[in-house]
């Protein structure tokens, strides 16, 4: 999918600063503090940087000895990938190119679909305008000039993460997640399975990924991998190009637009 233009939903007190290049970023603990804390999924997620392993047979062993702490049978297990918990992460709405008609060079209309429109007035009730970002590899052009080239940003991918579930089944796993989790590290052939590695170095691909029931978010995230914070924190960029706001509506209704 090509990023044609990216948006940014909220309340304008808040996001009327991305116009001087005050991002907010957050981190997956405090996603999942929302969920856990406010019960809002859809802001929140209480997935961000885990998932759900369903446990038929594990066992459960020491990093550092190899010493087997625990055996499992037949439980649903929540973990959540610590060293990801306080990396810094900013999140946008990806408009490809049907998500965008063009009049002219200065001026588009935002077409969203109907499942688009109603969860975002659900999982942001108090969104009343949306920040648009025109050129989109312009806007990373100055993430990377102002905080270095180890910036990370791509489009979130979307797997069944919280199980697959069939009923009369036990849930089983997604395994194209672990998959792309584990990509760096290609798997090792044990007794006829397979072992995937994940590694440290590679714990902010689990926050390029999201269960499939936030799919219409449509999220492209940019991700600081060698920063940790404890609370949410502003980083300002040096815009090159500043992006406008406009009013919520007027994106919904589908209005033309000056940019």
């Amino acid at each position: 999918m090509a990023v044609e233009v990216l948006l940014k939903f909220g309340e304008r007190k808040y996001i009327q600063y991305l116009i001087n290049g005050d991002f907010y970023f957050s981190n997956a603990k405090k996603f999942r503090d929302i969920e856990v804390g406010q019960k809002n999924k859809g802001q929140g997620d209480i997935l961000e940087g885990g998932s759900y392993v369903y446990a038929v047979d594990g066992q459960v062993y020491n990093n550092n000895d190899t010493a087997l702490l625990k055996t499992i049978e037949n439980q649903d297990i929540l973990i959540h990938y610590a060293p990801a918990n306080n990396i810094p992460v900013y999140c946008m709405f990806a408009c490809d190119y049907d998500h965008i008609c063009r009049i002219d060079e200065n001026h588009i209309r935002v077409i969203l679909s109907d499942d688009e429109k109603e969860d975002m007035r659900k999982h942001f009730a108090k969104a009343d305008a949306v920040v648009v970002f025109a050129n989109p590899q312009c806007l990373m052009n100055d993430f990377y000039k102002s905080l270095g080239e180890t910036v990370k940003s791509d489009l979130v991918h979307y797997f069944q993460v919280s199980g697959i579930k069939e009923d009369g089944k036990v849930p089983h796993l997604d395994l194209s997640y672990y998959e792309y989790l584990t990509q760096d590290v290609p798997p090792e052939e044990i007794d006829g399975a397979k072992k995937y590695v994940f590694l440290e170095e590679y714990v902010y691909r689990s926050l390029f990924c999201k269960d499939m029931f936030f799919k219409n978010q449509q999220e492209y995230r940019i991700v600081l991998s060698d920063n940790r914070i404890e609370e949410p924190q502003v980083f300002h960029i040096d815009l090159s190009v500043k992006p406008k706001i406009f009013d919520l509506d007027m994106i919904l209704n589908g209005d033309i637009l000056e940019i």
